[in-house]
């Protein structure tokens, strides 16, 4: 193993997790309602804006169906459809304005076209939501096998210590005493984002989350400001996903990648995908094993 990679040094498991509530992930909560300034929601994906007049959005779709009067809709293109192809039925529900990628579909709304709809999703729920984990210490638990085992243990262990922990993954959704099914392992942006803010504005203190490699690989947590990755270990399942090895390594390395220099990567010394990840991460490294 390589460990001549830096690691955290003298930083103790109680920091890793967050548990000594540094400056920066304790800031105040703040409540009222959801609404936001189109030109805010933009300013957080760029891309170029065609017909732009500034509205007030009061909601976010990407499923035309859910569109309502003031919400903005964001176009996803999918394995069989593409969203795109709604953006006429979101404006007839009233949608106000359009995020897709290119090209610009012809409709009396104002559309901001961008080079990756998945990835401005997740950001622009980032904003809507107004960062909600810049308030809370998010860990993510990514690998083949054990992050069910290993994100019920760390919300256990938070909650044992006192401190008010959200659990998101494959089994449920927890955000304090009220308990949400799970569709995806890790859910989509629109949905996390939302957990999250609730979580946050209940005085929450901790989100342990499963990150899944197709939630990694489809932007999913495209948003989110992770303090702690944490990986178990790889084994060839999702191939039919992936296509090789190679690529799934990618994608769970690529939320590494992720990480803030101060974040920590907490990684098993007998995983042989853990040096590869080592060497991709920009974060202080933890290892363990």
């Amino acid at each position: 193993m390589a460990e001549d990679r830096p690691t955290s040094g003298d930083v103790s498991p109680m920091e890793i997790f967050g548990c000594t509530a540094p400056m920066k992930y304790a800031r105040r909560r703040e409540g009222g309602m959801l609404h936001r300034r189109l030109s805010e929601l933009l300013d957080a994906v760029g891309g170029e804006r065609l017909r732009f007049k500034d509205a007030d959005v009061r909601g976010i779709a990407c499923d035309s169906r859910n569109a309502r009067a003031g919400w903005l809709f964001v176009a996803i293109p999918g394995t069989r459809e593409n969203g795109a192809s709604y953006v006429e039925d979101a404006v007839a529900r009233g949608a106000a304005a359009v995020v897709c990628e290119g090209p610009a579909p012809e409709t009396k709304v104002p559309v901001c076209v961008v080079r990756d709809a998945r990835a401005a999703l997740a950001d622009i729920a980032a904003r809507f939501y107004q960062d909600p984990t810049e308030r809370l210490n998010v860990i993510g638990v990514t690998g083949t096998k054990g992050k069910t085992t290993t994100a019920w243990l760390l919300a256990s262990i938070f909650d044992s210590a006192g401190r008010r922990a959200g659990l998101f993954g494959t089994v449920l959704n927890r955000i304090g005493e009220e308990i949400l099914p799970a569709a995806n392992t890790t859910p989509g942006p629109l949905e996390m984002e939302a957990h999250l803010r609730r979580l946050a504005d209940r005085g929450g203190t901790h989100a342990v989350m499963e990150v899944s490699s197709h939630g990694i690989a489809q932007n999913r947590i495209a948003g989110i400001e992770f303090r702690c990755g944490v990986f178990t270990n790889l084994a060839p399942e999702h191939l039919d996903y992936h296509g090789t090895m190679e690529r799934y390594l990618a994608a769970k390395a690529s939320f590494f990648e992720r990480l803030a220099p101060e974040a920590v990567a907490v990684l098993p010394r007998a995983e042989a995908a853990s040096a590869a990840i080592a060497r991709r991460t920009g974060a202080r490294i933890a290892w363990y094993g």
